[in-house]
């Protein structure tokens, strides 16, 4: 899922605007695709396009990268999912831990592969994704071979038997669903993952809260949680907001916290990111 940046609350409402008339995304599209765009950036869009990515698998077409993203450059793609994997591994790192030594491994809110493909040389765990979008699963099934592929509903549950995964994560999954959802997909990590296991997930957090109008900073400072455009559930339009209290007091119910790591400057890794030991 696409990753939000902070915003005024005025371009809120113009976007929002924008998208009860089917505009948004034509905008969106634009303004984005041409403020990213670098001769670096074309060069290795052909390359990719031509000889696949340094991993060898083939890049999603534009318009899955761009449902992803926000951008439709399979170099953004690719680097941005190593970054964050990186991120991921040196989380682990500090805790002892690594994808090597889980035996099954949950990508929720896989998207078009941008994350999972990165997991493939460093672990030999049965490797699964799932996603909302239908066309973004139907694209990794055909072209990553690596992983098994699935779409999800809105609402729980997932496929499969209680205790199925040792590690899961979500990256920008839970930011765009509003609270009824979050509770109901936090019981379902509860079911899916053994205990001993590890879920990691990010939200938007205090670095990201600057553009929020005076009543949802005041709910996200009282440990609320705080849901903009909750009409749209589950896009990229609705964004969801929650302090480090609010996960620790409403969320981590059979769970015990491993580790926070506050949103950083850096792009794509600006959202908070909690991860959580499964108790028994």
């Amino acid at each position: 899922m696409r990753v939000p940046t902070t915003e005024p609350i005025m371009k809120r409402r113009v976007k929002a605007w924008l998208h009860r008339r089917g505009w948004l995304k034509p905008a969106e599209d634009l303004y984005f695709n041409l403020k990213t765009l670098t001769p670096g950036i074309l060069y290795r869009e052909l390359r990719y396009r031509a000889w696949h990515a340094p991993d060898g698998f083939p890049v999603p077409p534009a318009g899955l990268i761009n449902d992803v993203i926000a951008v439709r450059w399979n170099a953004v793609y690719y680097d941005s999912g190593k970054r964050i994997v990186d991120d991921m591994a040196d989380l682990l790192a500090r805790h002892g831990r690594s994808f090597a030594s889980f035996a099954a491994i949950l990508d929720f809110g896989c998207g078009c592969g941008r994350l999972i493909r990165h997991l493939d040389r460093r672990t030999d765990a049965a490797l699964f994704g799932t996603d909302y979008n239908p066309a973004l699963v139907h694209w990794c099934q055909k072209n990553l071979p690596i992983a098994s592929f699935s779409v999800n509903a809105l609402e729980p549950p997932l496929a499969g038997e209680a205790g199925r995964f040792d590690f899961v994560y979500a990256r920008s999954v839970l930011t765009h669903l509003p609270e009824p959802l979050v509770l109901a997909w936090m019981d379902e990590m509860r079911r899916v993952i053994r205990p001993g296991g590890y879920f990691l997930f990010t939200m938007h957090g205090r670095p990201l809260t600057h553009g929020l109008s005076a009543e949802d900073r005041a709910r996200f400072e009282a440990d609320e949680l705080a849901v903009i455009y909750t009409a749209a559930a589950g896009e990229n339009l609705c964004s969801t907001y929650a302090a480090k209290g609010y996960v620790d007091r409403r969320l981590i119910d059979g769970f015990e916290r491993v580790d926070f790591v506050e949103g950083r400057p850096a792009e794509h890794l600006r959202q908070d990111i909690h991860l959580l030991r499964r108790t028994a």
